[in-house]
Order: structure tokens, then C-alpha cells, then sequence
């Protein structure tokens, strides 16, 4: 049932034969590769999409934590094997490796330090118990020493000159912890978490459910990533 004018409309279009004309997938259309200062082929990027399975993470009205950070490391990962780098992650699916939050940990730091790879990021989303929060920030290791502390700050600094393109919300800085095990696991190369948004906000969680701002921070994610091994050269 539809509106006699709709109903019209329909009946004059031209019919297309799918047996005589078959539809082709579009073109996939190229990542546009910065400016080529060093080639990223020698270079290895483990993404960590936090949580997964049974590990929920935060929730707000509509969005699971768990989906948008796998999202958001599939898109950065499709991205950075795009300019030849290596990006394994720890999972690109919807799973977790125990139902025990420190086993399911403790085998994705395995995993990186088994692949010793140039630079660890752990893709989280942040939430609060209340709404009005907003805002991006990285987190490193507190333990780090040397060039494992000056890297792991260097990538930090600058996703989050690079997040800040995407959002207008508050920048909330570059902090220290010492009780991340991921960070503090993968002792192998320097290792930044980044806290996206806080899905606990209806604004952000909007935003953040949106597949052209997954890639959006994806992309910014992956300039960083550029950045930082053209400054390393």
C-alpha cells in the first residue's frame, strides 16, 4: 500500500533485466597515501580492538563499546595495509579468548609481543556513569623508559592532534597509567591506548555509531601513525 502518486511513479520506471545486465560492485575507491617521505612496507602497526565477545565494554543508549572499536581497527588496519604496512590485529572479529578478563588480556599481549611489531594501539571507547562527559585521550605505560616512553608519548601527542580534527569536543590530554595491562604487557615496542569518545554521551554515541565517523577517526589514527615513522626516520 502506497500513495497513488508513488504508486504511479514506480509503474513508469524502467525495469532493469539483472539476467541480461548484471550488476557490477563498484570500484573500490583508493586511500590517498600522504605524501611519500619514508615507504612503510618495513613497518608493523598491532591494533588491539578492545574487548569483544563476552566483553561487552561500555554501553550507552544503543552502542556497544565492543562494535565501534572493532570498526574503527578494521578501517584502520584496511587503511595502513593500503600504504604497505603490516597490521595485525589481536581480533577482527567479534570474540574474546576467555571469559576471564585477565586470560583475555593476557593473550593479546602474547600475541603483540609474539609479532614484535614497530608500535602497539589499543583502540578503546571511553564511558562514565553519567552523560555529560565528552572528549579523546591516549594513554601510555607508566613504566616505560627510554625510547620506548619518548615513542609511546610521541604517538599519543600526535593521534590526539589528529582526533582533534574530527571532533570539537575537549581534548583530555596524554595520561599515565600503570594498571593497563596491554600497555604495560607489551613491553616489546612503545604502545599508546587511545579512549576514542565517551559512548555514554547521546551526542558522541550518535556520532560514534556512524560508519563515516569510524572512518573518519580511522583515517585520523592512520595520518598519526604516518607521522610518527616519517619523524622516526
Amino acid at each position: 500500500r502506497v500513495p497513488a502518486r508513488l504508486a504511479e511513479i514506480l509503474r513508469r520506471a524502467p525495469m532493469i533485466d539483472l539476467a541480461k545486465k548484471p550488476l557490477t560492485p563498484p570500484t573500490p575507491v583508493p586511500i590517498p597515501v600522504p605524501k611519500l617521505e619514508r615507504d612503510l612496507r618495513d613497518i608493523t602497526i598491532a591494533i588491539d580492538a578492545g574487548h569483544g565477545g563476552v566483553h561487552t565494554g561500555g554501553r550507552g543508549t544503543f552502542l556497544m563499546e565492543k562494535d565501534i572499536n572493532l570498526g574503527v581497527s578494521l578501517e584502520l588496519k584496511r587503511i595502513l595495509e593500503s600504504w604497505g604496512a603490516r597490521a595485525p590485529m589481536t581480533r577482527d572479529s567479534d570474540r574474546h579468548f576467555s571469559t576471564r578478563v585477565d586470560e583475555d588480556l593476557d593473550v593479546r599481549v602474547d600475541k603483540v609481543n609474539a609479532w614484535k611489531p614497530d608500535l602497539f594501539l589499543s583502540i578503546h571507547t571511553n564511558w562514565v556513569d553519567h552523560a555529560a562527559p565528552r572528549g579523546f585521550e591516549v594513554w601510555v605505560p607508566a613504566n616505560a623508559h627510554g625510547a620506548r616512553d619518548r615513542d609511546s608519548r610521541d604517538i599519543a601527542g600526535l593521534i590526539r592532534g589528529e582526533l582533534g580534527g574530527v571532533w570539537s569536543s575537549e581534548d583530555r590530554g596524554t595520561k599515565d597509567d600503570r594498571n593497563l595491562r596491554v600497555l604495560n604487557g607489551t613491553r616489546c615496542c612503545p604502545s599508546s591506548l587511545v579512549e576514542l569518545e565517551f559512548v555514554s554521551n547521546r551526542a558522541a554515541e550518535r556520532q560514534l555509531g556512524q560508519p563515516e565517523t569510524q572512518k573518519k577517526l580511522a583515517r585520523a589514527i592512520a595520518d598519526a601513525v604516518y607521522r610518527w615513522v616519517v619523524k622516526r626516520k
